[in-house]
């Protein structure tokens, strides 16, 4: 109470004053930031043209339906919008870092470190899902030559079951349930041992 209004207000500003070279270096990397994550968006972009990746799609099932409609390259322009957030998100909380904003940080840094483990479940799902179709056709083409009657629902149970594993695999990355998940597969193996010894 002993301050005088005038001295609290020097101090005042010369909190601010000493905070601007911090605030301008955070806005710096901001900048650079955003420069970086639209120079890499583009690069992504085309790098999967150049590799001609649009080739390797077609060849999927699915990827017809995506030449039909034309949708390639907003996929690679997707593909390249997330690259270049993910590039943004990692300067931004060098920003955040240098403005001393610790709770903000922390968060950001969970943010990033997230980001490939969503990428690598969402290849794992993509992968587990062509093998699946693939195994399930092969499945069903051998037991008709064969001439087992119940050919389709044999390759439904190969499908499904390769749709499980590869959905358990996907949890474990994402370290959800990785207890329930390890014991139910532990289970499911004695006891597919235990039917094969029988």
């Amino acid at each position: 109470m002993n301050e005088k209004p005038l001295e609290t207000l020097r101090d005042f500003f010369a909190s601010i004053a000493g905070y601007l070279p911090t605030f301008f270096a955070g806005f710096l990397v901001l900048l650079l930031g955003a420069v970086a994550a639209w120079v890499g968006s583009k690069f992504v972009v085309r790098l999967l043209i150049l590799m001609r990746l649009d080739r390797v799609i077609g060849r999927m099932r699915w990827g017809r339906a995506m030449q039909q409609g034309d949708v390639r390259h907003a996929l690679f322009g997707f593909v390249g919008n997330i690259f270049g957030l993910l590039v943004f998100l990692v300067f931004l909380d060098n920003a955040v870092t240098i403005w001393q904003l610790t709770v903000v940080s922390n968060l950001l840094e969970r943010m990033v470190l997230f980001v490939p483990q969503l990428l690598t479940v969402t290849i794992i799902i993509l992968v587990g899902a062509s093998l699946a179709s693939a195994a399930s056709r092969a499945v069903q083409r051998t037991l008709n030559n064969e001439g087992f009657e119940r050919a389709q629902l044999v390759g439904r149970v190969v499908r499904g079951a390769i749709l499980v594993v590869a959905a358990a695999i996907a949890l474990v990355e994402l370290n959800i349930a990785v207890n329930i998940v390890t014991g139910a597969f532990l289970l499911a193996f004695g006891a597919l041992c235990v039917g094969f010894m029988i």
